[in-house]
């Protein structure tokens, strides 16, 4: 069911730590969150989306940590522009050539 309260961490693998500690905190906030599994060396990338995407339909929002490695994050981020969720950007470790995620931030706080 989807709620404008709810989020669905999308993370580079690297950055695991950090997307913990962060769905850790958002729930505290009263937040309801998906932070998914990134097994890749078990599945495929694509494998793993469509796994997910089943859960980024059914929260309001996508927040992005990114290191710039995972391609399968750039699913999630298509994913959910697809279907028109806020995205907030959290981490962006590699801004250079990142312009789509620094557009769509700008974009989100206008509104």
């Amino acid at each position: 069911m989807l709620s404008d309260n709810s989020v669905y961490v999308a993370y580079s693998r690297s950055l695991r730590q950090l997307a913990v500690g962060y769905a850790y905190r958002l729930r505290r906030e009263g937040r309801e969150v998906t932070l998914p599994i990134r097994d890749v060396d078990a599945k495929g990338e694509l494998q793993i989306f469509s796994e997910n995407l089943p859960l980024i339909e059914q929260r309001g929002e996508l927040h992005v940590l990114s290191d710039g490695t995972s391609q399968g994050l750039w699913l999630e981020v298509g994913a959910a522009l697809a279907l028109r969720k806020k995205i907030v950007v959290v981490k962006l470790d590699r801004p250079a050539g990142f312009g789509l995620l620094e557009e769509i931030q700008a974009n989100e706080d206008r509104h």
